[in-house]
């Protein structure tokens, strides 16, 4: 394992970067494994202003195997108790196949009737505004799936040249106030191709919908 940290500051502002590189970290509790046998990397760049008990996380990247995540944004702890985001966080191409190898034995049965082929995986997400027990941030994302290929047990048919390309607001705080656009929803089932597009709003109450399906 190896911990790299340098820090410099002056009055209440402490600017650093601290690194991590751990070529192997297996977790258990309770007889169970929840982390099998993965490298850690971590470049967290940041900016910490005491006074104000402001995080300023500047292109951190960190990185689990292959799979490496970039965030940047603010988190601040005000005086009134509460916690103030925003924050930025993405990452692309994700190999979903490479993806569930990290998946420990002792959750394996969870994906007992689903099978993947292929496909790539892109996420961009942003979380702003406030945190305390009465309030949420909102949270704003983009996810992407380009050639996707799955078996499941409850569907007659496998999907392929599965493509996806969804936009979604969430807001914890008012039910009638998140939405989805599917901007692209491709996919192969046997001979038919299947497109879908539209909106999904009231996505955390009475579900309503505008969508086109062409087969």
């Amino acid at each position: 394992a190896g911990v790299d940290m340098h820090v410099k500051w002056q009055d209440d502002v402490v600017k650093g970067i601290m690194g991590l590189n751990v070529s192997s970290v297996t977790a258990t509790l309770g007889g169970l494994t929840y982390v099998e046998d993965v490298a850690l990397l971590c470049d967290v760049p940041f900016e910490a202003h005491m006074d104000s008990v402001m995080l300023d996380l500047q292109k951190a990247s960190l990185a689990v195997n292959q799979f490496g995540v970039s965030v940047d944004g603010r988190v601040s702890l005000p005086e009134n108790g509460t916690i103030e985001t925003d924050v930025h966080a993405e990452f692309s191409k994700w190999d979903i196949q490479e993806v569930l190898r990290l998946v420990p034995d002792s959750f394996a049965y969870l994906l007992s009737d689903v099978q993947v082929d292929s496909g790539r995986v892109s996420v961009r997400a942003d979380v702003k505004g406030t945190l305390n027990d009465s309030v949420y941030p909102v949270v704003s994302a983009c996810v992407q799936l380009e050639n996707g290929g799955f078996a499941y047990s409850a569907l007659p048919a496998p999907l392929h040249d599965v493509n996806v390309d969804v936009s979604a607001y969430v807001n914890l705080n008012d039910s009638s106030d998140s939405y989805a656009d599917v901007h692209q929803l491709h996919a192969r089932v046997e001979n038919t191709e299947v497109e879908v597009s539209g909106r999904l709003e009231r996505l955390l109450a009475d579900l309503e919908g505008d969508v086109s399906v062409r087969a």
